[in-house]
């Protein structure tokens, strides 16, 4: 699935790359895109397993692989965000950025700098 410059969809199997904006309810593979890869924030009900890459930012509802963008935005992830500023309500994993936050870490390690991570439940 490729597009010039906006791909949309509702899944995707296998290479999915857009000039600004990559936008699909269900990624397995590889999604990129030079804006956005992922679901608007308002509606993260989104799912990517696999990796996505962008330049902009990553937003999706769950992310079960590798994240990389200057800001990833989740609802849950599993796996690996690398980017300036990385969020999550829910983290199984690890997260390197300027800014990393986790919500369900413990009160005073829910936001760090450099790297955050989680493994447990």
């Amino acid at each position: 699935m490729l597009g010039l410059l906006y791909n949309v969809g509702n899944r995707l199997n296998g290479l999915g790359a857009a000039a600004l904006y990559f936008v699909c309810d269900t990624v397995n593979g590889v999604a990129v895109g030079v804006g956005e890869v992922g679901r608007n924030p308002k509606d993260s009900s989104g799912e990517i397993n696999g990796v996505a890459l962008a330049i902009g930012g990553t937003v999706t509802g769950t992310m079960n692989g590798l994240a990389v963008s200057l800001e990833n935005f989740s609802d849950r992830h599993r796996g690996l965000a690398i980017g300036a500023y990385n969020t999550t309500k829910r983290l199984k994993g690890i997260q390197i950025g300027l800014y990393n936050v986790a919500l369900n870490n413990p009160k005073g390690l829910r936001r760090l700098p450099l790297i955050n991570m989680h493994f447990g439940k």
